[in-house]
């Protein structure tokens, strides 16, 4: 895991090389675990993540990360719908879920 979230707060992400982990950011909540207020990741370096660059499919909360480099200029992959721009990840970077904004990315590292 590289960034396992449970915090009730407000939590910015940047700056940060996340690589080679099962998940590369991953969200969590249950009943007993508050989900962040707002969460926000920019000009990351998400690459070479197993199964997720960023994971937030099981929070209804929108997560902004947009202006990260997802490990290929054609951004991420995964089918699902960036929440905030209409537009599929279909790129050949890491995979994205549902409720993530990703777009822009950045196109180079």
């Amino acid at each position: 895991m590289g960034i396992d979230l449970y915090e009730n707060a407000d939590v910015t992400i940047t700056g940060n090389t996340i690589t080679n982990c099962d998940y590369g950011i991953k969200t969590n909540n249950s009943e007993s675990e508050a989900w962040a207020q707002s969460v926000v990741a920019h000009y990351n370096n998400i690459v070479e993540n197993i199964e997720y660059g960023i994971d937030n499919s099981v929070n209804s909360a929108t997560f902004d990360a947009t202006e990260n480099w997802w490990g290929n200029a054609s951004g991420p992959r995964g089918g699902e719908l960036d929440p905030c721009e209409n537009i599929i990840a279909a790129g050949t970077g890491d995979r994205v879920s549902s409720n993530v904004c990703f777009y822009p990315w950045s196109d180079s590292q």
